[in-house]
């Protein structure tokens, strides 16, 4: 690579971001459907031809800038599994930080999440993607699961539709959420 080529690179490299964190802004902000290559464009002060230089479609921009919302999650998640694994919880303390977990999570992570599902359900191509977080998700619980001695992969299913379904009530009604009533469904899910 050329001397020259690296501060190109490196302001293609910020564009495309500058892209990506537009998108989350305006996704959040007014829904999947204000997601325009125009919108977008405009949001992060570039060029309306950069979306189409940077990805090759509308739904590819989408994809990449949710996932990288919900790959943050996911990291969450892993160190949840580690934390488990390195001070041995028990199930008591391990439903805690599970607790803990979903009721801190951001409020944009969270409708990253939902717009990501909503996405797929409309545009297939978003199908492949949606899947793989939610696969990476349930993993990480049935992990989890496996570690406080329960080996049941639909306890993982319902462990993460339970966590899904109050995160999104969070979302919808963040003053009717009480920590307390997911802790004593987590209880009783591992019961």
């Amino acid at each position: 690579m050329s001397h020259n080529e690296r501060p190109r690179r490196a302001r293609g490299e910020l564009r495309r971001q500058q892209l990506l964190d537009a998108a989350v802004e305006l996704l959040l902000e007014s829904g999947i459907g204000a997601a325009t290559h125009r919108a977008i464009a405009s949001r992060a002060g570039v060029p309306a031809a950069s979306t189409t230089y940077f990805f090759p479609s509308i739904d590819a921009l989408i994809a990449e800038a949710l996932s990288g919302v919900l790959k943050h999650e996911l990291q969450k998640l892993e160190q949840l599994q580690q934390r488990i694994d390195s001070e041995g919880l028990s199930a008591d303390a391990a439903i805690d930080a599970f607790v803990e977990l979903a009721m801190t999570s951001s409020q944009a992570s969270i409708a990253a999440q939902f717009e990501m599902y909503v996405a797929a359900s409309r545009r297939p191509v978003l199908r492949a993607q949606t899947g793989q977080i939610f696969d990476a998700s349930r993993t990480v619980a049935a992990n989890v699961l496996e570690r406080l001695g329960f080996a049941d992969l639909a306890a993982a299913e319902a462990l993460t539709a339970m966590i899904d379904g109050y995160a999104l009530h969070r979302l919808a009604y963040p003053d009717r959420v009480d920590a307390t009533l997911l802790r004593q469904g987590l209880q009783a899910l591992l019961a």
